[in-house]
């Protein structure tokens, strides 16, 4: 090689080798003398990836290292914000069938008696249906396994399966000597989200939603044709312990009542352009009144559709103030079919609140603060609540409405401390009032069928008698709770209320039980009151 040309190529190979022994070094994890460990270019990644491994390879003791990772990710997002969750593979699924509002299986509905799997309903039209189970009939084995004294999740799991997959079922029914043997094969069973429709009169129709799944807008609709959609005045729209559901599914659902062009909801976040979703003016109920039921248990999705009828001045909202959750989260499904839900925008109702409440003192504190609204006295009176007048707004009909931390209703409704419920709730607690009723139920279903043909009947007829009370104070003391000696006539009451709804949800469905429990649900009466005293209020629709 001639002196020029080397003078030319040897600058360009040692910047070659240079270039080299970055690339070399960035790829590598030096131990120094000290034997600690250093790298070029050492990420956070590789950090954690690093202790992960020290941990599992040098531990003291055996280490499941698919736990620590799994535990590692909880810990990371649980550190993020109260919202954003790491979901296992094993409970993706049964999470994402609440969403998608079907799932496959054998179409009853079932609760444990006795360790016994015994089935409450059969699922009209559905695969057991055609099987010719019936309602009381206890299934005892699926497929050679024993159904005796399994858990719900193992019982689901062996009755769940792909369409069109048959099982092969044992059955015991009262009346036989004999063990019934019946094959399935299992279909579409819809998981609805709209669980109650029916007329409150002659033009209020109530309809019972408990999350806001990709089929609840088809369900509403078809609810309120089949009651008979022309007749419908007032629509009352409970959503009280409603926690959520699909974002895009509240938008479509609060899209029935707006006219064209009104703003829903809109969301942000640091790397989320603002997303405004307006409404697209084909709503079915455009004349329809509206009434919004809610109480501190309805979350997320419900506060979205509270928050554009209250903001565009479409409706009242009446109940307590809401959760406080204005965080959207995106699910992002993992290779192992695992899955986290990271929050990824604030969204902001039309008025511009963000009703998203304070999560700096972590997520006991964010989850206790619910109940510091009963110490702090806002459960049983409005004026305790603590609205910040910077977040106030106010909406093109003049209400001011604030954020910062839930909707506010329109109607405030207190609940009741007049009375000690004590001994209730720990009926409710120990199970006693739903054995109770079920109990009853599966001795004398036949009867009640006989004596009260429809659940209209039952509900003005029926009437829990001394001798049930009697039946129940001995289940109670059975379980070590002691029967006071006096009962207020509003305990027994409830009571009494309770114990009916159960029966008639066992013989007549979803209806007659929210028909039955409602008389004792305060926001639904004081909402039933304000509609029929405010029947020419033009703010409740679209003029």
């Amino acid at each position: 090689m001639k002196p020029n040309n080397l003078k030319i190529l040897l600058p360009l190979l040692l910047m070659l080798f240079a270039a080299l022994g970055v690339f070399v070094g960035s790829r590598m994890n030096i131990i120094n003398p000290q034997g600690n460990l250093f790298s070029f270019g050492y990420s956070e990644k590789d950090k954690l990836l690093d202790v992960i491994n020290y941990i599992t390879n040098d531990y003291v003791d055996e280490v499941d290292k698919k736990s620590i990772t799994e535990r590692t990710i909880e810990e990371v997002l649980t550190s993020l914000d109260p919202h954003s969750t790491y979901i296992p593979p094993a409970d993706l699924g049964e999470i994402e069938e609440s969403m998608h509002g079907n799932f496959y299986g054998i179409g009853v509905q079932f609760r444990q008696w006795h360790d016994t799997v015994v089935v409450i309903r059969v699922i009209e039209g559905g695969p057991s249906m055609m099987a010719g189970l019936r309602s009381g009939d206890r299934i005892v084995e699926a497929d050679g396994i024993s159904l005796i004294g399994l858990q719900n999740d193992s019982i689901m799991k062996i009755l769940k399966g792909p369409q069109n997959t048959q099982v092969e079922v044992r059955i015991f029914r009262k009346g036989t000597d004999s063990i019934i043997n019946s094959t399935i094969t299992r279909g579409v069973i819809p998981f609805e989200s709209l669980i109650a429709a029916y007329w409150v009169d002659d033009s209020t129709a109530y309809f019972k939603i408990d999350r806001f799944a990709a089929t609840t807008t088809q369900e509403f609709r078809r609810a309120a044709m089949n009651l008979g959609f022309d007749r419908i005045k007032t629509v009352i729209l409970d959503l009280q312990n409603n926690g959520g559901g699909l974002l895009s599914t509240a938008v479509s659902l609060t899209d029935e009542f707006l006219e064209e062009g009104k703003t829903i909801v809109y969301t942000q976040g640091r790397k989320r352009d603002k997303n405004v979703m307006f409404s697209s003016g084909a709503m079915m109920f455009a004349n329809k009144k509206v009434i919004v039921l809610v109480n501190e248990s309805s979350a997320s999705a419900s506060e979205i559709l509270a928050g554009a009828i209250q903001d565009n001045d479409r409706g009242y909202i009446v109940g307590r103030r809401t959760f406080g959750k204005g965080l959207v989260q995106e699910q992002i499904t993992l290779s192992d079919n695992s899955a986290i839900r990271l929050t990824v925008a604030r969204y902001y109702t039309p008025t511009g609140r963000c009703i998203q409440k304070s999560y700096k003192n972590g997520k006991m504190d964010y989850y206790h603060e619910v109940t510091n609204r009963y110490l702090h006295g806002e459960m049983v009176n409005s004026d305790s609540v603590n609205v910040n007048d910077s977040l106030k707004y106010i909406t093109p009909g003049g209400r001011v409405v604030y954020g910062g931390g839930g909707i506010m209703p329109d109607i405030y409704v207190p609940i009741d401390t007049s009375v000690n419920f004590y001994f209730y709730n720990s009926l409710l607690s120990a199970d006693v009032l739903n054995d109770f009723s079920f109990e009853y139920y599966d001795t004398h279903k036949d009867r009640l069928l006989k004596a009260y043909p429809d659940e209209d009947q039952f509900i003005k007829r029926f009437n829990v008698d001394s001798k049930m009370m009697a039946s129940l104070r001995k289940m109670a003391g059975e379980e070590n709770l002691r029967w006071p000696d006096r009962l207020s006539a509003d305990v027994l009451n409830e009571i009494h209320i309770f114990i009916k709804a159960r029966l008639a949800s066992n013989l007549y469905g979803n209806n007659a039980f929210y028909k039955v429990i409602n008389q004792q649900d305060k926001i639904y009466s004081k909402a039933i009151e304000f509609v029929r005293n405010n029947q020419d209020i033009s703010l409740m629709t679209n003029r």
